[in-house]
């Protein structure tokens, strides 16, 4: 499939659909509830193709994906994962930036999106704040449902009212070259619930023992290569290696781990022992990126 650039990605073949807030006739997403989502987008393109996207809500840009692919390069994916707050009501959507962008189909292996809620946000009014609509019978009730609901939500996740979210979304703002056993400061915040994230260290400590999902994804071009590493209190837990050849392109890696980390570990992305010039690259707005989110329990 090949599309122009501001074109909306119809994803068709819907999965899951939970709630249904996904319409596959137009490829847009009515977000049912106002919180912090996590959405991943994974674009498969083919030889001597191009394809860079943007997430986009309300059409404002929150992410990007890029792959670019030299002649004489095979079927590749490039995978980004974005955390960020949306709101009730608000529409959402993939579109190119490219002018022509080729999404490639290899056997089933094709390009897919998925979102998920991390954790719904809380309605701004108390019962206690009426006005005088609400000082009637019906607002009254419809108040007590709201706050319910709310409650809840909560209680199903596991969460005391006081609890907040605990994750963070940073992009690396320039080209760099690291060498080896080198902490990759990421320091563009696109989001930091908690500031628990330093952008001038690239560190996270963690406020809380419990299971986190971390996802690096690490962008760079022809004939440059990157390893890097997920530290947890100095303790390798996953590695992420992008190799590239003189005809592969712009091309981006992305590993998601689940890990338990407990209070006040460090944890951070840095480059291994194998190379000595690891390039990070960025391609018009397309960056590296590292998120981490502790996950509910019940």
């Amino acid at each position: 499939m090949t599309l122009n650039k501001n074109t909306i990605v119809v994803f068709d073949n819907a999965v899951i659909n939970e709630r249904n807030p996904f319409n596959t006739g137009n490829g847009i997403c009515v977000v049912p509830v106002t919180g912090l989502y996590q959405f991943t987008l994974t674009i498969m393109s083919y030889n001597a193709n191009n394809v860079e996207t943007e997430l986009r809500v309300d059409n404002v840009v929150k992410g990007t994906n890029h792959i670019h692919l030299n002649s004489g390069t095979n079927n590749k994916p490039a995978t980004k994962v974005v955390i960020c707050r949306v709101q009730q009501g608000e529409h959402m959507w993939i579109q190119p930036v490219d002018i022509t962008n080729s999404f490639y189909r290899a056997h089933d292996s094709m390009s897919s999106f998925t979102g998920i809620l991390v954790f719904p946000g809380l309605k701004s009014k108390s019962i206690q704040n009426k006005t005088d609509e609400e000082d009637s019978f019906i607002g009254v009730i419809a108040k007590l449902e709201d706050k319910i609901e709310n409650l809840t939500r909560i209680i199903n996740q596991g969460k005391q009212t006081h609890d907040k979210p605990v994750l963070f979304f940073i992009r690396l703002s320039k080209i760099t070259t690291l060498n080896k056993n080198s902490i990759v400061k990421f320091d563009e915040v696109m989001i930091n619930e908690g500031n628990h994230f330093n952008s001038g260290d690239g560190i996270f400590v963690s406020p809380v023992t419990g299971i986190f999902q971390f996802s690096w994804t690490i962008l760079t071009t022809t004939s440059k290569l990157v390893e890097t590493e997920l530290m947890v209190d100095n303790v390798v837990v996953d590695k992420l290696h992008v190799a590239l050849t003189a005809n592969d392109g712009n091309i981006s890696g992305t590993k998601v781990v689940l890990c338990k980390v407990k209070k006040g570990d460090h944890v951070w992305i840095q480059t291994s022992s194998a190379y000595a010039s690891n390039y990070f690259y960025i391609a018009n707005v397309a960056k590296s990126t590292f998120t981490g989110m502790l996950i509910p329990t019940s």
